[in-house]
């Protein structure tokens, strides 16, 4: 949807003002319906629906995030002992990934600086919660689409890290936190347990949803963080990005599964991991 490809380009992306909300649909309605003189409306049924797509749109990411990494998580239990229990040992997994922020990085076993925000994980994460979503915009020179193909996709990038941190911390929360927070909510009479759907990425509570609230201080933190390192590491990482799809293609075939050998070096030598879709 080309609404999407606009709103990954802009500062705010939890909340779009209408009065920039409304001239770029204007836009985009002249491309999609030539010759057709309509008036976008502020409380019309387009921007109606079209503030319903950016929700899920937005709701999307969290939910992609959730679905990569209980994928590798799922892949990685063949590495374990016999006698480690499954959530004790993708706990471990994930405060590892956790740590200095190796999830991110290209080579979590070095961290290097110049390399961040284009592990495996975020490269899928960008590729299925927006390049997917994207595909097939429309090209409208007023909003100059074209370009924004592979550049300004910083607010993108800051999602992308942070529904991954989002993902990596629920699994590597202490299981007794987590009983105890099942214990407190059950006695104000209902449970909100944090259980994690391994089958559809899903989780069993909003409680820990992917929000502004929930998301936007530490979003904000990798948007400071990526933006610093200038526009052309932006469009660099997008193009990464696209290769990694590109290859995938190639290969015409399923991404292949990412076997983790123990530690962070379980990213080092991966290319890609099974993703599945979540739109």
């Amino acid at each position: 949807m080309t609404v999407f490809l606009w709103a990954g380009s802009q500062l705010n992306f939890w909340t779009i003002e209408i009065e920039h909300l409304l001239p770029a649909l204007q836009a985009i309605f002249e491309v999609a319906y030539p010759g057709v003189m309509h008036n976008v409306q502020p409380k019309g049924p387009i921007i109606g629906l079209v503030n319903q797509r950016l929700y899920s749109w937005h709701s999307n990411f969290g939910s992609t995030g959730i679905a990569l990494v209980a994928n590798f998580l799922a892949s990685s239990t063949y590495d374990k002992s016999e006698e480690d229990d499954d959530f004790d040992f993708e706990q471990a997994l994930a405060v590892n990934l956790l740590e200095q922020y190796a999830f991110l990085y290209e080579n979590p076993d070095t961290c290097d600086h110049d390399e961040i925000y284009r592990s495996t994980f975020m490269l899928e994460m960008i590729e299925t919660a927006h390049l997917n979503a994207t595909a097939g915009s429309l090209d409208v020179p007023a909003l100059n689409t074209h370009d924004l193909q592979s550049k300004g996709m910083e607010t993108i990038i800051a999602a992308c890290a942070a529904a991954l941190k989002r993902a990596f911390s629920f699994i590597a929360k202490p299981k007794e936190d987590e009983d105890a927070q099942t214990t407190t909510d059950s006695t104000k009479g209902g449970s909100t347990t944090r259980k994690l759907n391994k089958a559809t990425g899903k989780e069993s509570t909003a409680a820990k949803a992917f929000s502004e609230i929930n998301c936007g201080a530490t979003m904000a933190e990798y948007y400071e963080s990526i933006t610093r390192r200038g526009p052309q590491y932006t469009a660099d990482t997008i193009d990464l990005v696209r290769r990694h799809q590109e290859a995938a293609q190639v290969k015409n075939a399923p991404i292949e599964t990412v076997k983790p050998r123990g530690g962070r070096a379980l990213l080092s030598s991966c290319i890609s991991f099974a993703a599945p879709s979540s739109h």
